[in-house]
């Protein structure tokens, strides 16, 4: 389960390859959130996946509001519904929705596949390849 895993997270992480690089002053604004989840990783790997998705999220909300496109609650309401309003509205470009919903993916078998076990340097990947994303979605709202 685990290599199953990282298997997904190596394409996470090849996929993210893609992505635009935020610039310097937007990415240092997360530098203290990025290591708090690098270090929650050693203790609590899992834990360290969901908030550092619920920081992916949060970034993805927030380009979605300030967008000034309508939203229906059930967009705001559900991730996949706001993964779609992004795609539908493209706000994000393909590299950056590739990287969100593989991200997305790997949190859901996190939380919820007992099988998979996280260890703490696939977490730290997973932290900073969502922190990666989050500095270019703050990018594209700033």
């Amino acid at each position: 389960a685990e290599a199953s895993f990282d298997r997904g997270l190596n394409s996470a992480a090849e996929q993210a390859k893609a992505i635009e690089q935020a610039p310097r002053e937007i990415a240092a604004l997360n530098d203290v959130r990025l290591a708090e989840l690098v270090d929650m990783s050693a203790t609590s790997p899992t834990g360290a996946i969901i908030e550092a998705w619920k920081d992916v999220e949060q970034a993805a909300r927030n380009l979605a509001e300030r967008s000034g496109k309508p939203m229906s609650s059930s967009e705001l309401g559900r991730m996949f519904n706001l993964e779609s309003f992004l795609v539908r509205n493209e706000l994000l470009p393909n590299a950056e929705i590739e990287t969100f919903r593989n991200l997305r993916a790997l949190r859901n078998r996190a939380a919820h596949d007992n099988e998979s076990k996280v260890s703490a340097t696939s977490a730290r990947k997973y932290v900073r390849i969502a922190d990666q994303l989050v500095d270019t979605i703050e990018s594209l709202t700033s």
